[in-house]
C-alpha cells in the first residue's frame, strides 16, 4: 500500500448544489426538538463543512457555512502525514445539534497525488454507494452535486527551511525567540550546584538548580503578578522542604494570600473537575482538590476561577458534553514579574517609563499539587516518617484499599520542568491572558487590566509595546460586560506582541552556551483563549488548524514531527504516556488515536537503517499507568501501549530483513523501552519501625498494600513530558505521547522547545542518565552509538532481575529497568466498558 509520508497543501475552494433530502430534514427537525431548540440559526439550515480522510484516518475539517447549498470555504491546510492509504477521501457534512449528517463524497486515489503533481480539479459528489448526487435549482432541473479541491503532496525533506532559524518549527501560533536563559530541573528538587563529572563543551561543569525552591522565591519576590495555570493546584503544598529550608516557609496558598494581600494581583485558572458535581463521585473522580482550592481563597484577594474543559459554539450537543466531562485544562505555568539584571538598561517604553521589573514563567509537568515533591534518590519509606519531606505529604494512587494508618511505600515521582527568561516568558504570559479573557468571565476579566506595573502609563514591567498599549488602554480599563470585551482587540495585539520580535526583552549579557533561542508550543483552541483570528487566510498564517469551526492550535504535535524528521543521530523520550498512530497498527485501526509521533519516529528509524546510518530512540514510560493497575482503564491504556509499539517494532523488524541485516541486529538495538523503580534493601531504613521496614507483624500479605510493603519496592512514576534530539533540542512541557495532548481539541497544553548544541542540553541528558543509572560511564557519551544502546538495555535487565527478584535488595544499577512487556508481563486489555477517546 502506498505510503505518504511529508504534508498535503491543501486549498478546499467550495462547493455547489449541495443535495439535503427530505430524510435529512426530518432526522434535523427531530434532533432540534429532542435537543429543545438549541442552536436556533441551524434550524431548518444547510450548514455545510468539508472534511478529508487519508485512508479511513480523518485529517481534516474546515470551518462550517452557516445556510448555504453553495459554500464558498477558500481555506488554505498544511495537513501532516505519515499513512499508508490507496485513496483520499474528501466528504461534505451538514453541521448539526446532535452529529452532523452525510451530503456526498468523492474519492482522489492516491497515484494521482504521490509524484507531487498539483491536483486540482471539481469532483462530483456520490452517495455512499457511489451514485452521483444532485439538487434541483429554481427551474427544477437537476445539478450534480460538486467540490472544487486542490491537493498537492510534499515528501519528507522536500521542505524550504531557508527563512527559519536553526531548528525552528515552522508556521505555528509563536515564532522562536532568541536571547533567552533557560533553567531545566528534573524533579520538583535537587542540590543546586555543578555535577561532578559533568562537563560542559565549552568547559566546566554542568549545574543544577531546585526548580520548588527557585518557584517559592519567585512568587516570594513578586512585586506586581503571580498568574498560576494548572490542572491541580493544591493549597497545602509546600514547595521548601529541605534542611536548609527556612523554618517559616509557608504553604503554596498561604503565600499566594500574603502576596495578594501586598498588592501583588494573584490570579488562578483551575481546572474545573466537573464530576466533582456528579451524584455518587465525592471529591471528583480525579481528586484535584478543585473544589477545596477554590473555596480556600474565597474571601481573600487572591483570584481563583475553576473553568472547565468546555465546548465551543460549533461543537455538537453530545461533543460539548465529551469535552466537559472526559477532557481536562493540562497546562502547568507561573507566570511572574522578578527585577530586571544587574546591567540590563533598556531604553524608555513608548509610555516614556523606564522599566524595572520584567517577566519571568514556569513551564513544565509539575503540578503545584499533593505527591509531586520528590529528588533523584525517590526514597519509598524513609521521608514518610515524621519530620521528613513526605511527612505530610504521603502520596500512594495505585494500592487498592490504601490505609494510611498502616505502613506503604510512597509512590516515587519522577518528572520535568523548566524556568524561562526573556522574551518567552512573555508568550507564556500572552498564553495566561489569553485563556484568563475566554474563561475567567466579564467580571475577572479586567482585573488584568489592574495589574499594578501594567496598568495605564505607569506600566514599569518590560513588555512588547503591542502588548504594553493593550494592557494600558484607558478606554479599555474603564470598560465593563459586554463593552469591555468587544474594545479589547486582541488580534491587535497578537499581531504586534507574537510575530513582532522585541529584542529589547532579550536577557543581556548572556555567554553563547546560556543564550537560548526558545518557541512556545501549545495544544489549544478558541474554546479555551480569545484572540485568534477568525478569517480562514489569517488562521493559515498564524499556524493554526481549523476544526468544524473553530480554531485549533496543535503546534506541539507540528513540533514533535517536525524534530523527529529532522533528527540526525538519536531521541530520547521520557512521558506519561506513549500510544498513537493506531491508523497503522495490524487491528483496531479506528481507535480515536491518530497522532502521528509514534509513526514518525518508527518512519524515522527505518529511514536511518536503509541509509546504512546510525540512530537510536530510547523511550522511559512508567511501568503502568497510574491507578489501580488491575482497572479498566490501565488495562485500556497498557493495551494500546502495546499496540503501539507492535507496530513500532514490527516495521523495523522489516527495514532490517530489507536491508539484509537480519541476525546482525535486532529491532531492540535501534529502539528500547524502559521505566524506572526503586527497591530498598532490608535494614536501609533508617527511623521507621522495625516491622514497618521488613514488612513484616504489620502488615497483611494478602492485601496489595502489604505484599507492597514487604516487597520493598515501587515503580517511579515518569510523568515527564520531555524529547531530546541529538543532544541538541530539548522539548519540555505538560503534553503527554497520546490523542489527548496532542488532538488540539482535547486536553489544554503547552510545551517550550529551545537548541542549544554548545553543551547545556547534552549536560541536562547527562544529568537525567546520572539519576536513572546511578554513575556515568563512557559507553554512553553517545547515545547514537548502538553500543550506548545495549549497555543501557543490559543495566536494564539486571535492574529487573533485582526489582521482580524474591530477595529485598537494591537495584546495581540506579533506577532504570528494561520495560516487562519485552516478555509478556504487562500487555493490558482492551476494555470493553471505557470508550477510546477517554483512554487515548
Amino acid at each position: 500500500m502506498p505510503l505518504l509520508h511529508g504534508a498535503l497543501h491543501v486549498f478546499a475552494h467550495e462547493a455547489t448544489h449541495l443535495a439535503v433530502t427530505r430524510r435529512i430534514r426530518a432526522v434535523g427537525c427531530l434532533k432540534r426538538y429532542v435537543c429543545c431548540g438549541m442552536l436556533p440559526e441551524l434550524s431548518g439550515s444547510c450548514d455545510p463543512y468539508l472534511c478529508l480522510d487519508v485512508g479511513s484516518t480523518r485529517r481534516l475539517r474546515t470551518r462550517f457555512i452557516v445556510g448555504t447549498h453553495n459554500p464558498q470555504w477558500n481555506e488554505q491546510h498544511e495537513v501532516y502525514v505519515a499513512d499508508e492509504a490507496e485513496q483520499l477521501t474528501l466528504e461534505v457534512k451538514d453541521a448539526d445539534v446532535v452529529g452532523s449528517d452525510f451530503l456526498g463524497q468523492a474519492v482522489i486515489p492516491v497515484a494521482e497525488i504521490i509524484h507531487g503533481q498539483l491536483f486540482d480539479k471539481w469532483l462530483d459528489l456520490t452517495d455512499t454507494s457511489g451514485q452521483p448526487l444532485f439538487c434541483r435549482d429554481k427551474s427544477g432541473d437537476k445539478e450534480p452535486s460538486r467540490v472544487h479541491i486542490s491537493i498537492q503532496y510534499k515528501p519528507v525533506g522536500s521542505e524550504d527551511l531557508s527563512e527559519l532559524r536553526p531548528n525552528e518549527v515552522p508556521r505555528v501560533y509563536f515564532p522562536q525567540r532568541p536571547g533567552n536563559k533557560v533553567t531545566l530541573y528534573h524533579d520538583a528538587a535537587c542540590t543546586p550546584g555543578p555535577v561532578p563529572g559533568i562537563t560542559l563543551a565549552g568547559g566546566g561543569l554542568y549545574s543544577e538548580s531546585s526548580c520548588w525552591d527557585d518557584m517559592y522565591v519567585a512568587i516570594q519576590q513578586a512585586e506586581r503578578f503571580v498568574w498560576i495555570t494548572g490542572w491541580s493546584v493544591w493549597t497545602d503544598t509546600l514547595l521548601q522542604r529541605t534542611p536548609a529550608s527556612p523554618a517559616n516557609s509557608l504553604t503554596l496558598g498561604d503565600l499566594l494570600v500574603e502576596k495578594a494581600r501586598q498588592g501583588v494581583m494573584v490570579l488562578l485558572l483551575v481546572w474545573d473537575d466537573t464530576t466533582n458535581n456528579m451524584p455518587g463521585l465525592g471529591p471528583g473522580v480525579m481528586g484535584t482538590s478543585d473544589e477545596k482550592t477554590n473555596t480556600f481563597f474565597k474571601d481573600t484577594p487572591v483570584t481563583c476561577v475553576l473553568c472547565p474543559r468546555q465546548g465551543g459554539f460549533e461543537d455538537s450537543y453530545l461533543q460539548k458534553v465529551q469535552r466537559g466531562n472526559m477532557f481536562t485544562h493540562h497546562q502547568k505555568t507561573v507566570v511572574v514579574d522578578t527585577a530586571l539584571t544587574p546591567g540590563h538598561a533598556p531604553p524608555p517604553m513608548a509610555n516614556q517609563v523606564t522599566p524595572t521589573r520584567r517577566m519571568l514563567a514556569f513551564v513544565g509537568g509539575l503540578d503545584l499539587t499533593n505527591g509531586r515533591y520528590d529528588y533523584p534518590s525517590h526514597p519509598l519509606f524513609d521521608s514518610c516518617t515524621p519530620g521528613g519531606p513526605h511527612s505530610m505529604d504521603m502520596y500512594q494512587g495505585c494500592v487498592e484499599g490504601l490505609d494510611t494508618s498502616k505502613p506503604c511505600p510512597r509512590e516515587p515521582w519522577h518528572d520535568i520542568h523548566a524556568k524561562v527568561e526573556g522574551p518567552v516568558a512573555v508568550d507564556v504570559a500572552i498564553n495566561f491572558i489569553e485563556r484568563w479573557v475566554k474563561q475567567a468571565g466579564t467580571l475577572n476579566w479586567p482585573k488584568l487590566l489592574g495589574v499594578k506595573g501594567l496598568h495605564h502609563t505607569k506600566v514599569d514591567v518590560l513588555v512588547p509595546e503591542g502588548l504594553q498599549q493593550y494592557l494600558s488602554a484607558t478606554d479599555i480599563a474603564r470598560g465593563h460586560g459586554k463593552v469591555l470585551m468587544a474594545q479589547a482587540n486582541l488580534m491587535d495585539m497578537r499581531v504586534a506582541s507574537i510575530k513582532d520580535h522585541d529584542a529589547g526583552l532579550e536577557m543581556p549579557d548572556l555567554a553563547p552556551e546560556d543564550s537560548w533561542s526558545v518557541q512556545l508550543f501549545r495544544t489549544i483552541d478558541s474554546t479555551s483563549a480569545n484572540g485568534f483570528p477568525t478569517d480562514a487566510n489569517s488562521i493559515y498564517e498564524a499556524g493554526l488548524g481549523i476544526g468544524k469551526g473553530k480554531s485549533i492550535d496543535a503546534s506541539i504535535h507540528r513540533a514533535y514531527i517536525n524534530l523527529i524528521r529532522r533528527a540526525k543521530r538519536f531521541l530520547y523520550l521520557e512521558n506519561q504516556y506513549f500510544l498513537g498512530s493506531a491508523h497503522l497498527w495490524d487491528s483496531d485501526t479506528n481507535t480515536p488515536c491518530a497522532n502521528q509521533v509514534p509513526a514518525e519516529i518508527a518512519l524515522k528509524i527505518c529511514s536511518k537503517i536503509k541509509a546504512g546510518e546510525p540512530f537510536a530512540v530510547y523511550i522511559v514510560i512508567p511501568m503502568f499507568p497510574e491507578g489501580i493497575p488491575t482497572s479498566g482503564s490501565c488495562q485500556a491504556i497498557l493495551f494500546y501501549q502495546y499496540k503501539t509499539r507492535l507496530m513500532m517494532y514490527k516495521r523495523i523488524a522489516a527495514a532490517i530483513e530489507e536491508a539484509g541485516l537480519k541476525g546482525k541486529v535486532s529491532p531492540l538495538d535501534y529502539l528500547q523501552f524502559f521505566c524506572l523503580g526503586k527497591r530498598e534493601a532490608l535494614g536501609t531504613t533508617s527511623t521507621a519501625a522495625a516491622s514497618a521496614v521488613h514488612g513484616t507483624d504489620d502488615v497483611n500479605l494478602a492485601t496489595a498494600q502489604g505484599r507492597a510493603c514487604a516487597a520493598r519496592r515501587f515503580m517511579i512514576y515518569v510523568h515527564s513530558k520531555l524529547m531530546i534530539v541529538d543532544d541538541e533540542y530539548v522539548v519540555v512541557g505538560s503534553a503527554n505521547i497520546n490523542q489527548r495532548s496532542l488532538d488540539g481539541t482535547r486536553d489544554s497544553e503547552i510545551a517550550i522547545g529551545h537548541p542549544l548544541p554548545q553543551g547545556q542540553v547534552a549536560g541536562f541528558r547527562k544529568a537525567l542518565w546520572l539519576e536513572h543509572l546511578g554513575r556515568l560511564m563512557p559507553e554512553v557519551e553517545d547515545p547514537s552509538d548502538m553500543k550506548c544502546m545495549r549497555t543501557l538495555a543490559r543495566l536494564g535487565a539486571e535492574n529487573w532481575a533485582a526489582y521482580a527478584g524474591p530477595d529485598c535488595v537494591a537495584l546495581p544499577h540506579g533506577h532504570l529497568l528494561e520495560f516487562p512487556d519485552l516478555h509478556g508481563k504487562i500487555l493490558g486489555v482492551k476494555s470493553m466498558v471505557l470508550p477510546p477517546i477517554l483512554t487515548t
